[in-house]
């Protein structure tokens, strides 16, 4: 992270993530029919989360379902992980006392999404288990982010997919792919944004493609207003990664 450009009082400069191997069976995210961006650095301090809990609906069953309107609310992670952060101590005492590794997670597909924890073996078993077996995600996820080429800033988002595709998605089948996560973090975690700051790392290395960059759909500009709040506080800087 290039914490250097700028000053804050809290651990998101201490964070950086060198995403490592992973894999999941069927599409982890998808694109929707907009206008897309590569994505250069996201700004950690300006990300809201939209955990719906019904069941997504396909395109071709709308005709033959209700309609199903629903508030897109805008939530920041802290509140969708209150639970973990209000924890954090045994959390961050956890993370920082993995030896260098791998921590393996499933990605669990259907209206809530969540990773949980489920290690390559007993033997590679550690404490998340007992204090990290379960983190929410979000379905969609809206951020600031400086894009390529022109290095502007941009309002963009990007979409898990909660619907299972295949036979290969069945819970009961093993073995179960797994997304892998470098651990533990590169400086201790001090604090409950710093847990924050790394969980969002780990999120957004989800959407990183073997090769290339992330691609962010843009969001219109009442969507942007509305989720955020109105434009960026020019005297609160951001924080940016990778």
């Amino acid at each position: 992270m290039r914490g250097a450009e700028t000053k804050v009082p809290w651990g998101y400069l201490i964070l950086t993530l060198l995403v490592g191997g992973w894999s999941c069976s069927g599409p982890v995210v998808k694109e929707g029919k907009s206008q897309f961006y590569e994505i250069r650095r996201v700004d950690l301090t300006r990300v809201r989360f939209f955990r719906p809990s019904l069941e997504p609906v396909s395109p071709g069953d709308l005709d033959e379902s209700p309609r199903r309107d629903e508030n897109r609310i805008c939530v920041r992670p802290e509140n969708l992980w209150s639970g973990l952060l209000a924890e954090d101590g045994p959390i961050r005492e956890c993370l920082n006392g993995i030896k260098t590794g791998l921590a393996a997670y499933r990605l669990k597909k259907g209206a809530e999404l969540e990773l949980v924890y489920e290690p390559e073996s007993e033997a590679h078993s550690s404490c998340l288990g007992r204090v990290l077996p379960r983190i929410p995600l979000p379905r969609e996820i809206y951020f600031h982010a400086e894009t390529e080429p022109s290095g502007g800033i941009e309002v963009l988002s990007l979409s898990l997919d909660p619907k299972t595709r295949s036979w290969f998605d069945w819970d009961f089948l093993t073995p179960r792919p797994r997304i892998r996560f470098p651990v533990p973090p590169p400086r201790t975690l001090r604090a409950s944004r710093d847990l924050e700051a790394w969980l969002l790392t780990w999120v957004f290395s989800l959407f990183y493609p073997e090769q290339g960059q992330i691609r962010g759909a843009l969001m219109t500009e009442y969507e942007a207003k509305s989720c955020f709040d109105g434009g960026r506080n020019k005297g609160v800087p951001g924080v940016f990664w990778p």
